[in-house]
Order: structure tokens, then C-alpha cells, then sequence
């Protein structure tokens, strides 16, 4: 039975967590064998229980008689009283054992203001890292690493915090990638904890674009591609997923995600930016010069209107500036720092 229910009967109350009887909300004294032998009894009320089975449950391997079962009993019922209709609330059924004859009310635990605020405190200390996260800014994402640590201390199993820490870290990786001595030890643990997340959660694709984008950083590109597959095809209808396969990808693949990608947030200056990519190396630079003007098209048109529902880059004029610079030059590294920025978690 779960540890955490507790039983009812006329004034009683037995709770086998704390291993107490009440009457009236007053303790009563009970010995273990008696108080071991009383649950067997409430947990089946109305069923005949056998002395073998009350024996098993009062002393457990020690080798006692009848008479023993026959004392607890006796004093059971002296300790319960006769219930109101002035019956017994433990029965003698002859040649059989015992049963317990008063109804019994099953008890669902109730949880405390404090328990519940403890219940709520990873989830909450979560989603102040997400929020951090989506700054892009230094600071506020170490600030983020310290959060999903936090979550990780006291929900080790909560694989959402391990992606939300892999994030932290790959961004941490990505702003010193271009510093001499880079911050390969957050670069490491981002693939950590990426791979701890699919682990616990197999069939969630968040954690599989987050490995895959992971594992790119780290020159696996092979898995990569694998992990980023596999997040598209569990859950097909986030644009994400097929972003994060366009940036590992590459030809045709890069191609075909990106346009998956507009399809699903229409005018997202990132997946314009990847297709441009694939067009410049075939040198088809009209076709590049097409999604470059639409993504900076998009972007402009972010900034001067309303804001949109769904997830956008993060920064506005910079990533304005970005766009029209990759028009001249399709320069390669600013897309790490875009793809981050693309991993915003804001609903939409």
C-alpha cells in the first residue's frame, strides 16, 4: 500500500508512515506487533485474514503460537472499545482468523502550504533560468547556469533543467569560442548534461536538438546529424528542431530544414541567413541575395511593427546589422552566436 495513506475508522485514525494510532486526534499507545497486526487487519477491512498471515505481519520470522495472535487480539479490541452499534471491531471467524468488521475510510495524504512551496520550487527556480537564459547577455546566462544547478541539486531526474544547463553552458562556450584559451570545460559539460536528458526523456525532442546541437560543437558531426534527425522526426511541428538540423546540416538537407523552418514561423531571418549559405558556396548569389533581402526584410519589419507571438532572434539591430553584413560577406562565424539566439525559450 502506499506509505502515505492513512486509514480511518469511527474516531480512529491509523497512519502507518509515522506508525500512529489516534483517537479523537489524541495518540494511543500501541506496540508494534499490535500496531503491525491492526493495519493487516484495517488495510483489508471486511476480508477474513489468517493467523499465518497475521503471524507474517506481527512477528514477522520469529516462531510464536497461536496464543500469541490470540493476546494481540485481546488486546486490540480492549485498547479500540466496542465500536457504536456495540459490536466487535475485530471479528473472530472460527477455523478461519479474524476480520475487521467496521467500515474503514482510506485517507489521501494532504501536503502543507510549506510542502507544496517545496514542491514548487524547482519548477520555479527553472523558469527564473529560462528567463535569464533569454537575455544572451554574459551575466544573466552564468546566472542561468547557477539556477538550472540549482534545480539539478534537489530534481537531479528533471530533464528539462539538464537542457535548460546545457543551453547555459554552450552559450558560455560560444561567447569565449573566439578567446585564446576558449571555455572548453562548459563546452564539455553541455554535452553532459544534453546526454543525461535523453536518458531520462528518450522521446523528447528538446533534449535531442539540444544534443545535437551540442555535439556539432564538438565536432561530431556524424551524431550530430543523428540526434538532430531524431528531434525532427519525434516532434515534427517545432520549428526549432528543424533549425538546429539546417545548422548542423548542410546542401540539400540545410536547404530543405530551413524552408521546413519558414514554414513553420514564416520570415525567420535565420533560416533566410542558412539557405544564403548553400546558395553562396554554389555561387548562386542571386538565389542568396533573394533570402538575404527577405530575411532582413523580416527583421526590419520586427522592429518597426507589432511584436510577434512566436520566438524571434533575441537582438534587434544587431541582428539587422548582422544580415546586411552577411550579404556582403556570408561570414561563417556569426552563426553560432544566431543560433543561440534562435534557441530562445519563449512561448508563442
Amino acid at each position: 500500500m502506499p506509505a502515505a495513506v492513512r486509514f480511518a475508522f469511527d474516531r480512529f485514525e491509523l497512519d502507518p508512515a509515522r506508525r500512529r494510532l489516534t483517537a479523537a486526534g489524541e495518540p494511543v499507545a500501541v506496540s508494534d506487533r499490535q500496531f503491525d497486526v491492526l493495519l493487516l487487519l484495517v488495510a483489508r477491512a471486511g476480508q477474513i485474514i489468517s493467523k499465518d498471515d497475521l503471524l507474517e505481519a506481527g512477528w514477522k520470522d520469529v516462531a510464536v503460537g497461536d496464543n500469541s495472535i490470540e493476546q494481540a487480539i485481546s488486546s486490540l479490541r480492549r485498547l479500540l472499545g466496542p465500536p457504536p452499534d456495540g459490536a466487535a471491531f475485530i471479528e473472530t471467524v472460527p477455523r478461519r482468523g479474524y476480520r475487521f468488521g467496521s467500515p474503514v475510510a482510506r485517507m489521501a495524504p494532504r501536503e502543507s502550504d510549506a510542502g507544496l512551496d517545496a514542491l514548487l520550487a524547482p519548477h520555479r527556480a527553472f523558469i527564473e533560468g529560462r528567463a535569464a537564459l533569454e537575455s544572451l547577455e554574459s551575466d544573466r546566462v552564468a546566472s542561468a547556469r547557477d539556477a538550472f544547478e540549482g534545480v539539478l541539486r534537489t530534481a537531479p531526474e528533471y530533464a528539462s533543467a539538464h537542457i535548460g544547463l546545457a543551453n547555459a553552458c554552450i552559450m558560455q562556450f560560444e561567447m569565449t569560442r573566439a578567446d585564446e584559451s576558449p571555455d572548453t570545460v562548459a563546452l564539455s559539460m553541455a554535452a553532459q548534461h544534453a546526454r543525461e536528458a535523453c536518458r531520462l526523456s528518450q522521446d523528447y525532442g528538446e533534449a535531442w536538438a539540444t544534443l545535437g546541437f551540442v555535439l556539432d560543437r564538438t565536432g561530431q558531426h556524424t551524431d550530430a546529424l543523428a540526434a538532430s534527425r531524431r528531434a525532427v522526426t519525434l516532434e515534427g511541428d517545432n520549428w526549432r528542431h528543424h533549425l538546429r538540423l539546417a545548422y548542423v546540416s548542410w546542401g540539400e538537407e540545410r536547404l530543405r530544414e530551413a524552408r521546413r523552418t519558414l514554414a513553420l514561423l514564416p520570415g525567420f531571418p535565420l533560416a533566410h541567413w542558412l539557405s544564403a549559405t548553400v546558395h553562396v558556396a554554389r555561387q548562386a548569389f542571386d538565389e542568396a541575395e533573394r533570402e538575404l533581402d527577405a530575411g532582413i526584410a523580416s527583421q526590419a519589419s520586427e522592429q518597426t511593427g507589432p511584436s510577434r507571438s512566436s520566438p524571434t532572434t533575441g537582438g534587434t539591430t544587431s541582428g539587422s546589422r548582422t544580415l546586411v553584413g552577411a550579404k556582403s560577406v556570408c561570414e561563417p562565424r556569426i552563426a553560432p552566436l544566431l543560433c543561440c539566439q534562435a534557441f530562445r525559450w519563449r512561448t508563442g
